[in-house]
């Protein structure tokens, strides 16, 4: 019997050989398409007035269990299935991508894919200041912040009570890149 995890791999690996016919991802003006957004957690931190108000599914913090969640083994399946298509940058979302367990290694995993020119996440910031040394050293290539406001008064009211905008510098040193901030 075949581990699953080699049963996953013989999947891409066959997904590959047959990729060759398959023809790269264009939109409608022809244009390849080369990035590629990847949920990994529906879970977050805060509660932004905007992304997870209180009448919504998840306002009531009704978020899918892990299991329910694409393990990191179907996560790196896909991911190389859409680098076969063309896809070369990829950028890790959520909810919030530092609260999913193993983050670190999953990211790893998708650095060591060939044809991977651009792995890039999306954060709040709130946990760089624990985790970003173990994501620059897994391989990740860029971090973007989403700060609605420097101003910590102003960046209070839209976000969590308690959250800082901290951990954004840090990141960007281990990175040895300038921070993004959107």
């Amino acid at each position: 019997m075949v581990a699953p995890h080699s049963a996953l791999r013989q999947q891409a690996q066959h997904f590959s050989e047959i990729s060759s016919v398959i023809t790269p991802l264009v939109d409608v003006l022809a244009r390849p398409l080369r990035d590629l957004r990847m949920s990994v957690i529906d879970r977050c931190n805060f509660r932004c007035t905007y992304c997870m108000p209180l009448k919504s599914p998840n306002g009531d913090s009704k978020f899918l269990t892990m299991r329910e969640l694409l393990s990191d083994a179907e996560i790196e399946r896909l991911v190389e299935a859409f680098v076969s298509l063309g896809v070369d940058k990829i950028r890790l979302t959520g909810g919030e991508p530092l609260l999913r367990p193993g983050l670190a290694c999953l990211i790893e995993r998708i650095a060591r894919i060939s044809g991977v020119a651009d792995l890039a996440l999306i954060t709040n910031g709130i946990l760089l200041p624990q985790m970003a040394q173990d994501l620059a050293d897994a391989g990740l290539g860029r971090i973007t912040v989403s700060l609605d406001s420097l101003d910590e008064q102003v960046f209070a009211k839209r976000r969590a009570a308690g959250a800082r905008s901290g951990g954004c510098l840090k990141a960007s040193r281990l990175l040895k890149r300038p921070a993004s901030l959107d």
